[in-house]
């Protein structure tokens, strides 16, 4: 297979191309050879138009639940010495996903055929992402496939539970703002022009907060067209600035040290990354290949970097805690448990349970930031309300005292 990648020499020149390889796994060992560290690889998407959207019509998307069903499925058909590729067929056999059940039918096919199964599910890239690939060859190779599959079932069952919880605590607060914008664009639409109109007719004087939004609603209305324009280049500007990287890197190094939400993001960032890191290691993945597959899950720019810092480290036959220990939003307990890890040869266990304490703690501040942030909302929100209810209020009350 073709895979199009990005690299970086010990002296620190980026590289890009691509390479013939049967695996990722095999195209990272051929350029760790070559004396180049693996920043990115893809599959190539060169070829014929009708080959692209063959590719895109065979594009497989798998929800997490239904592959920590397989995951949890499988680790205890392996717990009790059920052959592997009878498990996947026994699974293929109930499973009610189509999608994932044409996947598992594949690689049962390919197990079958005597194809290592870390190498079947590499065939399944929309399914299996990287880290669970290595996570099973490791295990594959250290003949431990029960211990990798239960701590591979734990893996999924935590981040789902942390994503559930992220859209629990931020639906609210979200609804809450969509519904007051819509109660404030129905005033400005058809309360307050209807209100214009009768103010006009009795030649009542209007204070400044009630002209200016008579001006706004008027605006609105009879110029939708070039409000809607504005928002429109304002949204592709928006995502203009959200797809350049100095934006992002700003945004994310903002997100890590603003002073209300940097406990949350940073204890968040740490639980997951350490946590995944830890599970890989203790499965028997190497520590290089552990650090760039964990940094490809990271989102922040910012703490993405550290995590080529941190290969650059083992690349030069150094631990990884002296430079967690430097990293400004990383906490000194957890670089210190990691330094004191390092010693005894237990990185993979204390990583673990350090990202496990963090993540709770992470979705501890999380649900305290939502408890203020809601009536923040309410008031704020009530707020913009009140001031358009008052400027009809407040010349209608004139109107009363007048007559």
């Amino acid at each position: 297979m073709l895979y199009s990648y990005k690299s970086k020499s010990l002296a620190g020149d980026i590289f890009s191309g691509t390479i013939e390889a049967d695996s990722t796994v095999a195209a990272q060992q051929y350029l760790r050879k070559q004396g180049q560290l693996l920043l990115s690889i893809s599959m190539s998407h060169r070829g014929s138009f009708a080959e692209s959207l063959l590719k895109l019509s065979r594009k497989k998307h798998v929800p997490k639940r239904d592959l920590l069903m397989l995951t949890s499925q499988l680790a205890i058909m392996s717990d009790t010495g059920v052959d592997l590729a009878e498990g996947v067929s026994q699974i293929a056999a109930q499973c009610t996903n189509p999608k994932l059940r044409e996947t598992l039918m594949g690689v049962h096919q390919d197990i079958s055929e005597g194809i290592p199964i870390a190498t079947a599910l590499e065939k399944h890239p929309n399914v299996f992402d990287a880290g669970y690939i290595a996570t099973i060859a490791a295990g594959e190779a250290s003949g431990r496939m029960a211990e990798v599959l239960d701590r591979l079932t734990n893996t999924l069952r935590n981040e789902i539970r942390t994503s559930s919880m992220l859209k629990t605590v931020l639906a609210y607060p979200i609804i809450l703002t969509m519904l007051s914008v819509v109660v404030l664009g129905v005033l400005l639409f058809f309360v307050l022009p209807h209100f214009g109109e009768i103010f006009d007719e009795m030649k009542v004087p209007l204070p400044m907060m009630t002209e200016i939004l008579l001006k706004l609603s008027k605006s609105l209305r009879n110029d939708l067209i070039y409000w809607s324009g504005g928002a429109a280049a304002i949204g592709a500007g928006c995502v203009q600035l959200w797809r350049s990287a100095a934006f992002r890197k700003k945004l994310d190094g903002a997100i890590l040290s603003t002073a209300v939400i940097r406990d949350v993001s940073r204890s968040l960032a740490i639980g997951r990354s350490f946590q995944l890191l830890g599970s890989m290691l203790q499965s028997g993945v190497p520590l290089l290949s552990a650090l760039q597959l964990a940094r490809g899950t990271v989102k922040n720019s910012v703490f993405r970097e550290l995590f080529n810092g941190l290969e650059t480290e083992v690349l030069n036959g150094r631990g990884i805690g002296a430079a967690l220990a430097a990293a400004p939003f990383v906490p000194g307990g957890a670089s210190q448990m990691v330094l004191t890890a390092e010693k005894t040869g237990r990185l993979g266990f204390v990583m673990h349970k350090v990202g496990a304490f963090y993540e709770d703690d992470g979705e501890r501040r999380l649900q305290e930031l939502s408890k203020y942030l809601e009536p923040m909302i309410i008031i704020f929100m009530g707020f913009l309300v009140a001031m358009v209810v008052l400027s009809i209020m407040l010349p209608m009350i004139s109107l009363s005292q007048a007559s």
